[in-house]
């Protein structure tokens, strides 16, 4: 359990150091890398090995105090939670079945994810209290695919990708955890098209998405209207380019975005949604992502300048 906890910190670590540039250094030789040999050591037991356990998809509450995972420690991929301030992790919903992608509502009361049936990744969203509870199956389709489920603002709305089982394509669409009334919010009509919601502005009046092709050779970032569903497309570039939101700031001037606009590595930025300018973060060796820690830093410094307007 302490490793599955490590694992839940490191995450959210990662998350946060991700969107900080580090020092520049050459890239390391891998045959200057020499491991430490343990004559003594022994062989490592079967048993040993089926004690290893990993940990995804890492949230923090709200209030800062807990963070929310899927782990196997009991086996299966199921959600757990742990305090910030360290302990032993707690299961939040226990299944069978496995269970993916938490987010967290707003008020920090619930938490929605995601779950099959057998491996058959048609997915359901679902929903359970941060404090424990029943667990609530917020879309019950056996003909779909519901994933990445993302809350609005005021925790109003839950935007996720949907797939038919039978169409090659997704959508993006909303849903009242409260009512559990659903509506399509992009219809798309090529076949070859995978939609996918990013973040919502402050507001909740826009929900930015990402729209590409399923072999990843085409990418773009679209802004949409959640009352109305019109879409118009936010980022440069064209279908042989692979352009994509990470996050709105909060004053929802600045997207964080990656594109190969300048090359074929995929580079990190900070797209003007006003002027349409991008400003690069300072290339690597790497591909770049940025993180939505990023996206809320350029928030910060783009509200004085909001302000003047």
């Amino acid at each position: 359990m302490r490793i599955a906890m490590s694992l839940a910190a490191w995450a959210v670590a990662a998350s946060a150091m991700a969107a900080v540039p580090g020092p520049d250094r050459p890239i390391t030789d891998p045959r200057s890398i020499v491991s430490v040999a343990n004559p003594g050591a022994r062989p490592v037991a079967i048993a040993d090995l089926f004690e290893t356990r990993g940990a995804a998809g890492a949230v923090l509450s709200p209030d800062g105090k807990a963070v929310v995972f899927s782990s196997n420690i009991s086996g299966r991929f199921n959600l757990w939670k742990v305090a910030v301030g360290g302990g032993a992790p707690t299961p939040l919903a226990k299944s069978e079945e496995r269970q993916y992608g938490p987010t967290i509502s707003p008020d920090g009361r619930w938490v929605v994810f995601q779950s099959d049936t057998g491996g058959n990744e048609l997915y359901d969203l679902y929903a359970v209290p941060l404090a424990g509870g029943a667990v609530v199956n917020l879309t019950a389709t056996d003909d779909a695919s519901e994933q990445g489920p993302i809350f609005s603002p005021n925790g109003g709305l839950i935007a996720y990708s949907r797939k038919l089982k039978a169409a090659p394509q997704s959508d993006i669409w909303v849903l009242d955890p409260n009512t559990r009334e659903k509506r399509a919010l992009t219809h798309e009509a090529s076949a070859n098209q995978q939609w996918s919601p990013v973040a919502f502005t402050a507001d909740g009046r826009f929900l930015i998405a990402n729209r590409g092709d399923v072999n990843q050779t085409g990418r773009a970032a679209w802004r949409i209207d959640v009352a109305s569903g019109k879409a118009e497309k936010i980022t440069p570039g064209d279908d042989r380019h692979l352009v994509g939101a990470s996050d709105v700031s909060a004053d929802g001037a600045l997207l964080a975005i990656t594109a190969n606009l300048t090359g074929a590595q995929e580079q990190a930025g900070v797209l003007d949604l006003k002027t349409g300018k991008i400003r690069w973060l300072k290339p690597s060796p790497w591909e770049e992502r940025p993180s939505r820690r990023m996206a809320r830093a350029c928030s910060i410094r783009s509200t004085p300048t909001a302000a003047r307007r």
